[in-house]
């Protein structure tokens, strides 16, 4: 948003301040500037002169030779434009002027065209800045030798402010709303007090009763569903289409607004002016005398002012007249009954609407505009009545001889509510940590027009649309006028006491640093996940917790899992590499049930997934070893991997899942303190769950904080073996869908107590000769004793009890 200081002028004296103490004072006080650009150089010296012949230059056909007189003195000046004529009076910049192109600025010198001497310059409107037309020099009805800065003003600053920055502040959207901020700072008086409109309805019926004649027959009708907060309307007659003068199109063009014609410029000129949106319709053009706010019909086609037709749905307000939508409801308005070149009667509208509903509206018909920009960030309802107010007078200012029919027409269905905030001065001076008086805080409060009653102080209805609420908004208010620089630096004075350790996260940490060790890499994916891809993979998403207003359509619910997004993060590195180990330590979220208390607003559970990938047969069994290490951390009893898929507790996370293997999938189960718990999954990735250039994928998830839950309250040790150990390998031969877990328990339990000391798997067989549905499976077993060296005749019988106990149960050895 662009700001210029010489309007500033018009409602608090700021002209002597230099352009650089003024970007200083709005960026440290108001809002921070992006730029500052001056314009308008060439009226500084720019002086009224007459054309007193001219004559065709001799070696240009398109330049001619002007002689022009300031009244004092004559000048022979080069000119290019068509429209110079003999007993033309025109703008004259004399050697020394200044003026500004987009190259930068230019000094108007002394200088040689095509063999003939300039002395100085005729200038064109864009020229000096007054507006963007640049066909010809300036045509003026002004005294010769006048200066041109005591009809249009001098040079100007511009001051650019991003939007960003004023979303929270409805109020600075305009220039009166910036003068407010430089009249509490700078502790000058406004020229004129506009808020007063605001505030006494009085003032406005008496103000238009000096213009109104007869009465109107033109009613409003505001449907409820609409939201539509208030409503305005007043008809003006006795207008024309002329052009607006030359310092309103200067101002207009001054911070980037395209002037068009006075009725349209003077409604763009209130916006900026006061930062009130308002439309003007042609009342000829107008069906009927009701103009009713409703909601869009269905299809309802919509001829706005930028040329495009639209179809609109019912989310859209719209201002329809007989024959249908006439202006777009805080957006746009419409081309069938805009301002021409004819018009003599127009129907004023300034109104008060729904932020959320402008913001739909500007996302689903793509418009943005400076009315919705200003109705977005929620404009207070009780400066509607300003902008008519000002619409009348600069009507006025500008010499239109108008009438009004009739009063204002004002219908107000949802007020605005009056924000009142206990008013704790002591509290104010705490928080800000300066030493400024009880007086000086009501100094600052009052000046930005806050009032103090007793205890309270209550809001000004530009401030009242979510921006102060809090005692905390009173704090900023008056630390910034009172000057972040004058505060002086000190560290915060608090008790520096330790955190409370958290001894799940601790856990957490142990987890990842065990990983990383193994070799793993950590990743962190996003809260959300993909609703078509989870239902892909089987999860149902009934207890998930879906969004209010997700960062896209795709993702709107919480994850309940961390699998569905570890598919995806392998899936995606996949393409780069053969072999990928990962993990991740995140919260997953579900909705209460109706029976558990809500002491939390979800349930959430600290989870840990794995993912492993590779062209190796053996990956499940390597992820089932990395699991049991890290049940290691806090128990020395051994999980349990088994094939039965029912958990009370834990329904959906233990299901099965679409993404499983049918058969290389398992349940992991802890049996200690007295009970058997479910911990979580582990499971083969069946091919076409995600896209592999061929390797296998093992996945596992389980609960770390049911895990921890589930440890050992004392300490344990396993002390180092004090004699040597035994090692026996063998090849069981089984079917291909057994479970080893069931072989596993067999060779466990088949083992003298406390000789066994570890077990793994070597490999993983299948083909010839063995069946087609058969699979040789090699493990390694370590045994010791605390009782001293196993010799060779325990180890032989050890062994034959093992192979004994192996082929007695069904499982073949591989010789």
């Amino acid at each position: 948003m662009k700001i210029s200081k010489a309007w500033l002028c018009d409602f608090v004296d700021i002209s002597d301040l230099s352009h650089a103490e003024f970007e200083t004072i709005v960026t440290t006080k108001v809002a921070e500037v992006d730029s500052i650009e001056e314009i308008g150089l060439g009226l500084d010296t720019a002086v009224v002169v007459e054309i007193l012949a001219t004559k065709a230059h001799p070696q240009a056909n398109k330049l001619q030779i002007a002689t022009v007189t300031d009244g004092k003195t004559q000048y022979e000046v080069v000119c290019g434009a068509p429209n110079c004529r003999s007993g033309l009076t025109t703008a004259f910049l004399p050697i020394g002027s200044t003026i500004e192109s987009t190259d930068g600025k230019i000094k108007i010198e002394q200088r040689e065209l095509r063999g003939v001497t300039s002395f100085g310059m005729l200038a064109s409107e864009a020229e000096l800045g007054i507006s963007s037309d640049h066909a010809g020099i300036l045509e003026l009805d002004l005294k010769v030798g006048q200066k041109l800065r005591e009809v249009y003003g001098a040079s100007d600053a511009i001051i650019e402010i991003d939007n960003k920055s004023l979303t929270h502040r409805p109020d600075l959207w305009s220039h009166f709303g910036f003068a407010r901020e430089l009249s509490a700072i700078l502790k000058r008086p406004l020229k004129s007090d506009y808020d007063q409109f605001a505030t006494s309805p009085e003032l406005v019926t008496k103000y238009i009763a000096q213009f109104a004649k007869g009465k109107t027959d033109f009613q409003i009708k505001i449907d409820a569903n609409t939201e539509c907060r208030r409503f305005t309307a007043i008809e003006i007659t006795g207008l024309d289409s002329r052009k607006s003068p030359a310092w309103l199109r200067r101002r207009l063009t001054s911070i980037g607004a395209n002037p068009k014609s006075l009725l349209i410029d003077l409604s763009n000129y209130v916006m900026f002016d006061l930062g009130q949106p308002n439309h003007t319709y042609d009342a000829d053009r107008l069906s009927g005398k009701v103009l009713q706010i409703r909601n869009a019909e269905p299809g309802e086609k919509f001829a706005g002012l930028d040329g495009e037709t639209r179809a609109l749905n019912p989310q859209e307000v719209v201002v329809a007249d007989e024959n249908g939508c006439q202006c777009l409801g805080g957006v746009l308005g419409g081309a069938l009954s805009s301002i021409s070149d004819v018009t003599t009667r127009v129907l004023l509208e300034t109104e008060n609407w729904n932020p959320t509903r402008v913001r739909r509206t500007m996302k689903h018909t793509g418009i943005r505009t400076d009315s919705s920009n200003r109705f977005e960030k929620d404009q207070s309802a009780e400066s509607v009545v300003l902008g008519t107010v000002r619409y009348l007078e600069l009507l006025n200012q500008c010499g239109v001889k108008f009438e009004v029919r009739g009063e204002l027409l004002d219908v107000y269905p949802i007020k605005q509510q009056v924000v009142s905030i206990p008013y704790a001065p002591v509290k104010i001076r705490e928080l800000l940590g300066a030493e400024i008086s009880d007086p000086e805080i009501a100094e600052i409060l009052t000046a930005l027009s806050f009032k103090i009653e007793r205890e309270t102080i209550t809001v000004p209805y530009y401030r009242a649309t979510k921006d102060v609420g809090i005692l905390y908004d009173l704090v900023e208010e008056v630390g910034r006028i009172y000057g972040y620089e004058r505060i002086p630096e000190a560290a915060p004075l608090f008790a520096a006491l330790a955190p409370r350790y958290d001894e799940l996260k601790g856990f957490e940490n142990s987890v990842r640093e065990l990983l990383r060790g193994a070799g793993f890499n950590e990743i962190s994916t996003y809260s959300f996940v993909n609703e078509e891809f989870s239902r892909r993979c089987g999860y149902n998403l009934q207890a998930a917790i879906e969004l209010q207003n997700p960062i896209s359509a795709e993702e709107r619910f919480m994850r309940s899992s961390l699998i569905p997004n570890l598919l995806t993060a392998l899936e995606t590195n996949a393409r780069h590499t053969r072999e990928i180990m990962v993990f991740e330590c995140g919260r997953v979220f579900e909705a209460w049930n109706d029976t558990e208390a809500l002491a939390q607003p979800c349930n959430e559970r600290r989870m840990l997934s794995l993912g492993l990938v590779a062209d190796d047969d053996k990956l499940f069994y390597a992820l089932v070893g990395i699991l049991n290490r890290i049940v290691r951390q806090v128990t020395i009893e051994t999980m349990e991997i088994l094939p039965e898929w029912k958990s009370a507790e834990h329904e959906d996370l233990f299901e099965e899942k679409r993404w499983m293997h049918p058969y290389r999938k398992g349940l992991l189960k802890l049996a200690t303190k007295g009970r058997t718990d479910d911990l979580g999954v582990i499971a083969q990735v069946i091919p076409g769950a995600i896209t592999l250039a061929g390797q296998k994928v093992v996945c596992a998830e389980i609960d770390l904080g049911r895990l921890y839950a589930l440890r050992d309250e004392r300490d344990f040790f396993t002390p180092v073996n004090r004699y040597p150990e035994s090692f026996f390998e063998m090849s069981v031969i089984m079917h291909e869908h057994a479970e080893f877990s069931k072989l596993q328990r067999l060779l466990k339990n088949s083992t003298p107590q406390g000789l066994l000391r570890g077990m793994e798997i070597l490999s993983v067989y299948q083909g010839k000769p063995l069946e087609p549905d058969e699979k040789s499976i090699s493990v390694k077993m370590r045994f010791a004793s605390d009782a001293g060296t196993i010799s060779n005749e325990e180890l032989q019988e050890l062994q034959k009890g093992l192979m004994h106990a192996v082929t007695a149960n069904g499982y073949r050895l591989r010789q």
